[in-house]
């Protein structure tokens, strides 16, 4: 079984811990857990092929920006988040984050995640000209960890672009013989 390595990043009060929550026991908590960095591990089956994602869940707030690059190291991928009913933690991916994983880990793909789909949606995401200035921006996919919706497919993007990834790394390789 292969490991993968998903590190959740965004702005605090984004949903980044009720998403992880939602993807590895299927629950959705009532109040907020403020997080300082958690790991958990779910198992996945894609393609025939079967994954065990570490994804460790980052605090977003500023107090942890010293330690939050310290999670950075062997990221097969980010989950970065915003919200979709806050302009704030949209413009921050694009002033902050995004910025912050270039210089960190430039090679690294990235998902971007528009979590509370279930609650009136105020940002209206230009994935494409975003994708154009930042290469590694693969795909902008929406969630709720309330009702679950979109959830499963964040993770199977996820999977593809990893297999994507290590494909292409295999065929990179020279064979002197």
């Amino acid at each position: 079984m292969d490991r993968l390595k998903v590190v959740i990043v965004g702005d605090s009060f984004v949903g980044k811990t009720s998403f992880t929550m939602r993807l590895v026991n299927d629950v959705f908590p009532e109040k907020h857990v403020p997080t300082v960095s958690d790991k958990s591990k779910v198992d996945f089956s894609f393609e025939g092929f079967r994954f065990t994602i570490d994804v460790f869940d980052s605090a977003g707030g500023e107090d942890f920006h010293r330690l939050r690059h310290l999670l950075y190291p062997m990221t097969d991928l980010f989950f970065l988040c915003f919200a979709l009913n806050d302009l704030t933690s949209y413009n921050n991916v694009v002033n902050y984050w995004l910025p912050e994983l270039r210089h960190h880990q430039p090679s690294v793909p990235i998902i971007l995640i528009g979590t509370k789909s279930d609650l009136e949606q105020t940002v209206m995401a230009d994935c494409k000209s975003l994708m154009q200035s930042y290469p590694k921006v693969k795909i902008l996919l929406r969630c709720s960890a309330k009702t679950a919706s979109g959830v499963h497919d964040i993770v199977e993007a996820a999977v593809a672009i990893c297999l994507r990834k290590r494909k292409l790394k295999q065929k990179k390789k020279c064979i002197i013989l």
